[in-house]
């Protein structure tokens, strides 16, 4: 069966399959005409084409290159990384590079780049993480041993016996017969053992002034393990009358504690009940009484204080006002003067520049 006949194409267009056969270096030889004639195509038609034989193309060569790391070439330390990773062998390359090399050819040929990216970064992620945990751990350490040394420095500084009150370390000034330093180191007594950072001074005052006798008290501690105590005695100073007889008391109207006995020479007072205005009394009263002379005061029977003016008593029922104790030597020369020449129920020395006499 004849096959129709194919258009004829122009001579200036070309195949893929002409430019493989150019490429290949191989040429088609032309039909002759008693070939065509022979093959019964003497009209001038174009004979029907044989079938394609398709070229074998050469396969592709694979090479298997040696790769060496820059450190195994150059004996770097893992520290020092190459600038591309891996190192290629020259040889291998040249007799690579003969042919034409494909993409994939090309990678294997000069390597992946991206591994080796990608290892070095893992190595850096590694090395930050140990650098965390050694930057942690040494935190941790200081951590904790700062706690530690503050646990130490606490426990010496309130429980370590080191800063304890030692009953040898206890020193007392002031002390007299009627108040030894005995009595006050007795009083002390409870605090011993206790470390100075934890006793109060304000409590330790407070134990030694509970004693009768004991006023004006001051406590400083003597580190590492001592106290002194500051005091006076109270002495006495007046004489003041109750309801079931007479009290000694001192120029602060503290009553003191007696044998039953009262000493002699002390004037009789009347003092009030109220601790600020009898504090001020008695003070009054024991001022006044050391101004007068030995010839005045054997005239006295008794002094009255409210805080603010004291009136004396004389024998005979004469009055002496008296006033606050401000100028007390001076209105005591006044009385005596005014006892002698101006003979009188009632004088007034509160003003003694200008006395008066009723």
């Amino acid at each position: 069966m004849r096959q129709p006949p194919r258009p004829k194409r122009s001579s200036s267009a070309s195949s893929p399959r002409s430019h493989r056969t150019a490429a290949a270096g191989v040429q088609k030889p032309a039909t002759p005409p008693e070939e065509l004639e022979a093959d019964g195509h003497g009209d001038g038609s174009k004979p029907p084409t044989p079938a394609r034989t398709a070229t074998p193309r050469p396969a592709k060569k694979k090479f298997s290159l040696q790769r060496t790391t820059s450190r195994e070439s150059t004996g770097a330390t893992p520290d020092a990384p190459s600038s591309r990773g891996r190192e290629v062998s020259r040889p291998a390359v040249s007799r690579a590079l003969d042919g034409p090399v494909g993409a994939a050819d090309a990678a294997d040929l000069l390597g992946s780049h991206e591994n080796d990216v990608s290892t070095g970064f893992v190595e850096r992620l590694d090395e930050r993480r140990r650098a965390r945990r050694r930057l942690r751990g040494t935190r941790l350490a200081v951590l904790a041993g700062g706690l530690l040394a503050v646990i130490l420095v606490a426990w010496i500084v309130l429980f370590s016996p080191l800063l304890a009150l030692k009953s040898d370390q206890i020193a007392v000034e002031g002390a007299t017969e009627s108040l030894s330093a005995d009595q006050v180191k007795a009083v002390i007594a409870p605090y011993v053992g206790t470390p100075l950072t934890r006793l109060n001074t304000g409590t330790v005052e407070s134990a030694v002034a509970a004693l009768p006798l004991a006023k004006d008290v001051s406590v400083h501690f003597d580190w590492p393990d001592g106290l002194t105590v500051q005091m006076s005695v109270r002495t006495p100073a007046l004489r003041e009358s109750t309801g079931s007889g007479e009290q000694v008391v001192d120029d602060q109207g503290a009553v003191l504690p007696t044998d039953g006995t009262v000493p002699d020479g002390l004037p009789l007072v009347s003092l009030p009940q109220d601790s600020a205005a009898r504090t001020r009394a008695a003070g009054q009263a024991a001022t006044v009484w050391a101004s007068l002379s030995e010839e005045l005061r054997g005239q006295v029977v008794s002094m009255a204080g409210d805080g603010d003016q004291m009136t004396l008593t004389l024998k005979d029922n004469r009055t002496v006002k008296w006033g606050s104790e401000e100028d007390s030597d001076l209105k005591a020369q006044v009385l005596g003067v005014l006892l002698a020449q101006r003979p009188a129920q009632v004088y007034d020395v509160s003003v003694p520049s200008r006395p008066v006499t009723s």
